[in-house]
């Protein structure tokens, strides 16, 4: 098969069953499969982003939605974007969320990590304060900027955009590097002229007057020169891990494609959990805004079209210096065959 699906359904069954459309396997076929298997003993700790991250919301849809239906035992481990990574590589968790170049640097230090499941689109905007008078990212060269950490995809995804057109992220802004919170109170308190920052925070950000001067998405997209969506993360995994522990890692990755797919469907579902992703009571005008702000960015299926950006970002890294060279073996895996 050519992708995962997260039950134990012999590959001719499954086809018959038709858990295959024509974006790839959806996340509900995926769930229907592994609902057949039931969880095994022991948990899965899967890494969640802390609050100020999109990703945050993989918890509160699966358990607020009932999606768990089967009870697979789930164990959150919290962390900050930079921190999973490490969390992962330490063993710490058995899921993570890890991008293109942070999985093939992790496979160049000998980490067998492997992207086996969707995770979030580029949702990184640039932002400055109303009455500031820069109107594009460019304008903010030389300027002091707050972003995520030189260990974050954000980072490194801003990196490749930044080497395909020809120039370097580092020397272009005077960055200043912390966590999606410190960046958003670093960029209220005056430190920093814009912010380069991930939703929900953003979002928030917006709702108290900021405005938005420029998205990475875009960015990306003239970049290349082609109206392709930058995947920033996949659900990932080691695959000796997954090779042991197939029912219940497939049946996970179910889930948190599950929870893409609920969000992509209904994504009012975003404004009902708005307190999970860290806005206060009073900050409804960012919590109204969700919907259309976050809605788009949580792909479901995991085919073809995402393995290709996968590895054109991971092709461009290494012919624009931004990696040394490419891992020796694939980091994506595609299906629970190739497991």
């Amino acid at each position: 098969m050519s992708s995962f699906a997260g039950g134990a359904l012999p590959r001719r069954r499954f086809l018959q069953l038709g858990g295959i459309t024509a974006a790839g396997l959806t996340a509900t076929a995926l769930t229907g499969c592994a609902s057949l298997t039931g969880a095994s003993e022991g948990s899965v700790r899967v890494s969640l982003p802390g609050t100020g991250s999109a990703g945050s919301v993989w918890r509160p849809v699966i358990e607020r939605r009932g999606l768990n239906r089967n009870g697979l035992p789930l164990r959150w481990v919290t962390g900050q974007p930079g921190q999973l990574q490490t969390q992962f590589t330490s063993g710490t968790v058995d899921i993570s969320t890890f991008g293109a170049l942070g999985a093939a640097i992790a496979a160049l230090n000998g980490v067998d990590v492997v992207l086996a499941g969707p995770g979030l689109l580029n949702h990184i905007k640039w932002l400055v304060r109303a009455d500031s008078p820069y109107a594009r990212p460019e304008d903010l060269r030389g300027r002091k900027v707050a972003t995520q950490e030189s260990t974050s995809d954000t980072y490194r995804q801003a990196q490749l955009i930044y080497a395909i057109t020809g120039r370097d992220f580092k020397t272009e802004f005077d960055l200043v590097t912390t966590s999606p919170t410190a960046a958003q109170a670093l960029f209220e308190r005056g430190d920093v002229d814009g912010v380069l920052v991930g939703e929900p925070t953003a979002s928030r950000i917006v709702g108290q007057g900021a405005r938005q001067i420029g998205t990475m998405q875009r960015q990306w997209r003239e970049a290349i020169d082609e109206d392709e969506p930058l995947i920033t993360i996949g659900q990932s995994v080691r695959l000796s891990w997954i090779r042991d522990h197939r029912d219940d890692g497939f049946a996970a990755l179910d889930l948190l494609a599950k929870a893409n797919e609920t969000i992509s469907r209904d994504p009012r579902v975003l404004t009902q959990i708005a307190a999970d992703l860290g806005l206060r009571p009073d900050e409804k005008k960012a919590a109204d805004s969700l919907p259309a702000r976050l809605g788009g960015i949580y792909p479901y299926t995991w085919d073809e079209k995402a393995w290709k950006n996968i590895e054109r970002q991971i092709d461009l890294a290494v012919k624009h210096g931004v990696l040394k060279r490419k891992p020796g073996e694939s980091v994506i895996l595609r299906g629970r065959d190739d497991a």
